[in-house]
């Protein structure tokens, strides 16, 4: 863009847009690293301990829904032979 044209649109405008675009990418390469370290380790943190945690909780629940679906099925065959018994 002309400096002309720059001037007639903002003056210093694109300059200082421009550094800061620039300073937020130094800010992102700067910390990329140190950011790329900190999500692999939540990652593994993830996978190793979180997952199979709700994996055993999920176990957990369907047992607990088994044997409750099998204590009202008792249940209902109980109440539906109680008459014949009295």
């Amino acid at each position: 863009m002309s400096l002309t044209t720059q001037k007639r649109l903002g003056g210093d405008f694109f300059d200082s847009e421009n550094h800061i675009y620039i300073n937020k990418l130094n800010h992102i390469c700067k910390n990329y690293d140190t950011a790329f370290k900190d999500v692999r380790k939540t990652k593994k943190l993830l996978d190793d301990d979180v997952l199979p945690e709700i994996e055993k909780q999920r176990l957990a629940v369907n047992d607990v829904a088994d044997r409750i679906e099998y204590n009202q099925h008792k249940l209902l065959t109980i109440e539906k032979h109680l008459p014949s018994m009295i």
